[in-house]
């Protein structure tokens, strides 16, 4: 899930290294609260909410505590219906379902007294893609965007690490070549594996952050051996992993610290503008303009190669154009979505979610106005509704805009033109100041 051209040319195609669902479940004896990242591209709201009931059911976790963060990967399996693609497969999210529960119950019955403490860094091995270049310049000549690392350290008494929460903003799409088509939890699986080398027994979470126009540096070399196509993988997991074993080794982890969870849900109006309309009678023909190799590879004739990007557009287009006409023709003409966000209050640091891909300009606003000391931004947690443009995003248009919403999980369409500034944004800060104002402390706010 992730890349049109491989996702319709027929999927994964092997394993190239397994996902993973950790968690982390915090108690301060007043709140109880369930943090969970996944290696996967996204967590559509029913699939949370699923796990979330099934959490409550099987543990003393509130169901509204729980919160579900992927960490973006785009060589995982689908996990929703998507307006061009197939059903996932269900036996495979049953199993899912069952170890994401699964676990969050290892880590409710391996509860112990623990300290905890965070940490902020700057790690610059990440660059903003829209960013234009004069011809003469590189993408190394471009400053970072924001690169903001968020460290949360856990420790048992006797100083034993037994959790790492890192929060970082970058699109794991490192993966070149071939290897786009094996499954791979790509770079946070990397960095999870390294960091949990450098602190045994502990397990190390990642969740990414407002990092829709947010790559990486490195760029794999363009050659099929698998050491070469996962190199980027290799080099950006590594590199992450590095920075936060050094900030971990910098936090004092306290024993007594407030701790909240908030939970929103709120509604957010589609451009139903972009639903199909005069396109409907040349999208029945537009397959017809797919080439016969191209057609062959769809149907799995050929074993290797992505789709001509133009091949994939045209086979969206006949896709998704029925699939939203029946759903106008049923007069279920979708003008809003709803969804949930949440908020995690841990001492002076303050959690907020964002239902798909966020951009660092809307994310560096959140983390300015928010009224926390330090804040992190959980993107593509508790949904998925596609990419959240800001204005200027919208004003220059392009795949993200016109075209993205056919591919991914969500609703079929694009959220109206300002929508995040003038609501999403309004929503997470909201959320953020209600948690100040009533965070739970069993003891002095010493963080």
């Amino acid at each position: 899930m992730g890349i049109p051209e491989r996702d319709l040319a027929g999927g994964s195609r092997g394993v190239h290294d397994d996902l993973y669902a950790r968690a982390l479940v915090l108690d301060n004896g007043l709140v109880r609260a369930a943090l969970v990242s996944v290696d996967l591209f996204a967590v559509p709201h029913e699939l949370s909410e699923e796990i979330a009931r099934d959490v409550g059911a099987e543990t003393d976790i509130p169901q509204d505590n729980v919160v579900l963060a992927a960490s973006h990967t785009y060589s995982g399996p689908s996990v929703s219906k998507t307006p061009v693609g197939g059903e996932p497969d269900g036996d495979w999210l049953a199993v899912l379902t069952s170890e994401v529960t699964g676990a969050v119950q290892d880590a409710f019955t391996s509860m112990r007294p623990a300290r905890i403490g965070v940490g902020t860094a700057r790690c610059p091995a990440t660059i903003n893609r829209r960013v234009r270049l004069p011809e003469s310049e590189t993408s190394s000549s471009v400053p970072a965007m924001e690169p903001d690392l968020g460290v949360v350290r856990v420790t048992d008494l006797h100083g034993r690490t037994i959790a790492i929460f890192a929060n970082f903003a970058c699109q794991p799409l490192t993966v070149g070549g071939d290897g786009a088509f094996l499954i791979s939890a790509d770079f946070p699986g990397i960095f999870a594996e390294r960091v949990e080398s450098a602190f045994p027994g502990c397990v190390a979470l990642f969740t990414n952050g407002a990092a829709a126009d947010v790559v990486h540096r490195m760029q794999p070399r363009n050659d099929s051996e698998t050491s070469a196509v996962y190199r980027g993988a290799i080099l950006m997991g590594e590199l992450l992993a590095d920075e936060t074993v050094r900030l971990a080794g910098r936090v004092r982890p306290r024993r007594r610290v407030s701790l909240a969870v908030e939970k929103k849900r709120i509604a957010l109006p589609l451009d139903v503008k972009k639903a199909p309309t005069v396109r409907a009678k040349r999208s029945e023909h537009a397959y017809e303009a797919v080439s016969v190799s191209e057609k062959q590879m769809l149907a799995g004739g050929r074993s290797e190669g992505l789709l001509d990007e133009s091949a994939a557009r045209y086979i969206a287009e006949s896709r998704w154009v029925p699939a939203m006409a029946e759903k106008l023709r049923r007069g279920k003409r979708p003008r809003q979505v709803e969804t949930s966000i949440w908020a995690v209050s841990i001492g002076t640091l303050g959690m907020v979610t964002a239902p798909g891909e966020m951009y660092s300009v809307s994310g560096s606003e959140v983390k300015r106005k928010s009224p926390f000391k330090r804040t992190f931004l959980l993107g593509y947690a508790g949904d998925y509704l596609g990419f959240l443009a800001p204005r200027d995003v919208w004003a220059q248009g392009g795949w993200e805009i016109e075209e993205a919403h056919r591919f991914l999980p969500g609703p079929g369409l694009p959220l109206v033109a300002g929508t995040v500034e003038d609501t999403l944004i309004d929503h997470m800060l909201s959320l953020l100041k209600s948690l100040r104002s009533r965070g739970s402390r069993p003891g002095s706010d010493s963080q």
